[in-house]
């Protein structure tokens, strides 16, 4: 009876053993598979990242000047006949080299400030292009309020700036504008954009009131808003918006 026990436990034993060797065998190549997956994954993750696809040299924009100052949005401060004058946008290479704040106004920008007028500012913008300073710049139709209409531009990697720029009329020598904004940034295009608009003073006349009377101020710099009555209307609501839309597929 002991000596058929033991047998019994010897041959237990005997397959308990096959089977480890044998399940053992099997597991092996899944091991093997294991650690060749696990080398393939660290690769990938210290293989460098590809290079992004290089941006395009130039990009094509249209440029729309939405007006939405009218009596439903200024039912306090709106006057008789609002209106803006053609607005000049400008691509150029350099901040500050179309407007400049705190600096005393060109001519070409005086006169934009204080009738509208667009043709001393175009003459200079013509002078900085053979400068190498503006790439281009489109001039757009007066809109009288509420109102609408766009330009078409391109700008380059070289000259990736662009500066809007019209007067608030009537006015003394108010400007809506926006200036310096950046359509590269070194790696990308803007591609589609609302550009809230900048509240200028051209610091050329001192009257206080959208109908003041010219009062000519032969030392002041271009800066922000300083009457009441302008602050008043651009608190009330905005007058407007630039919308940049990309013609381009970069």
């Amino acid at each position: 009876m002991k000596q058929h026990r033991f047998f019994l436990s010897v041959v237990i034993l005997l397959v308990g053993a096959g089977l480890f060797w044998f399940f053992g065998q099997e597991s092996e190549p899944e091991r093997i598979q294991s650690n060749e997956e696990l080398a393939m994954l660290e690769q990938q993750a210290l293989a460098p990242e590809p290079e992004p696809e290089p941006a395009a040299q130039s990009q094509d924009y249209s440029l729309e000047f939405d007006v939405t100052w009218s009596v439903e949005t200024h039912p306090e401060t709106l006057p008789a006949g609002p209106h803006v004058s053609p607005f000049v946008a400008v691509v150029h290479k350099t901040p500050g080299s179309v407007i400049q704040r705190g600096t005393r106004a060109t001519s070409g920008l005086e006169l934009i400030a204080e009738t509208g007028a667009t043709g001393t500012f175009a003459a200079e913008l013509d002078m900085l292009i053979a400068a190498g300073e503006v790439l281009e710049y489109s001039v757009g139709q007066r809109i009288d309020a509420p109102g609408t209409d766009s330009v078409d531009l391109r700008a380059t990697q070289e000259f990736p700036y662009l500066t809007v720029v019209s007067m608030i009329a009537p006015s003394p020598d108010w400007l809506v504008a926006s200036v310096d904004f950046p359509l590269f940034n070194g790696q990308q295009w803007a591609i589609d954009n609302e550009l809230g608009p900048q509240y200028l003073d051209a610091g050329t006349d001192d009257g206080t009131t959208f109908t003041a009377a010219n009062r000519d101020n032969p030392v002041g710099v271009v800066g922000a808003q300083i009457n009441d009555s302008f602050i008043a209307a651009t608190t009330e609501a905005g007058l407007g918006l630039f919308r940049l839309s990309s013609l381009s597929d970069n």
